[in-house]
Parts: structure tokens; C-alpha cells; sequence
């Protein structure tokens, strides 16, 4: 079954600079695997370990909530958008919820 993913907002270069992608999946967790394999980049930003949602992180499937936290087993119809929003303030996008350092800012200012 195809899957249409919408992506947060802040992390669309991490596809491509694409807003939504197309995977694979019965369930969430499904998708979730198929999404970490397609797109690494912007998985380890929003996974809890290697295979679950961060706790900051949740689900929308044709507009409606799924489970906090989400239950990976839940069914997805073919066809089926899941949205994945982001807390704000969680720093997930930066990818503070997954332990690994945030990409290195290139901007050249300092603190001095």
C-alpha cells in the first residue's frame, strides 16, 4: 500500500526539499521503517532510538490523531496521508531529541 507522507516543515531539504513523499506500508511502523531506509536524514531527527517516534513527534492519518505514543501497529488504508508534526520548542529538527549533534552551522559568527 502507498503512502503519502506529509513532511515538517523544517526539514523538507532532508527529501529533496520535497513537502510530502510516497512509501510503503500497512501500518505506521511499516512506513516508519520504510521512511528510515529512504531517507536517513530526516529520520534520525524524528526517531526515539532505531525504531519508534520521538516523543516529540506526532502522527496524523487523514487528519485524525493517532495514539500518543504512537502505537506502530496501527493500520494505514492504501492511499492514506500521514502527517508527521513536530512539538514546538522540542528541537527535534535540529536533532536534539535523538542524542546526535545538529548539523554545523555555517554561519562564522562567534561569542566571543
Amino acid at each position: 500500500m502507498t503512502v503519502s507522507v506529509r513532511i515538517p516543515h523544517g526539514l523538507a531539504w532532508t527529501v529533496g526539499g520535497r513537502d510530502r513523499v510516497e512509501v510503503e506500508g500497512s501500518t505506521i511502523g511499516e512506513v516508519w521503517d520504510n521512511l528510515r531506509a529512504a531517507y536517513p536524514d530526516l529520520m534520525w531527527r524524528l526517531s526515539d532510538g532505531p525504531d519508534r517516534p520521538s516523543f516529540w513527534v506526532r502522527v496524523t492519518i487523514d487528519g485524525r490523531s493517532a495514539e500518543h505514543p504512537t502505537r506502530l501497529d496501527t493500520p494505514v488504508t492504501d492511499g492514506a496521508e500521514m502527517a508527521i508534526h513536530i512539538l514546538p520548542g522540542s528541537g527535534v529538527a535540529a536533532g536534539a531529541a535523538s542524542g546526535k549533534p545538529p548539523p554545523a552551522a555555517g554561519c562564522g559568527a562567534s561569542r566571543g
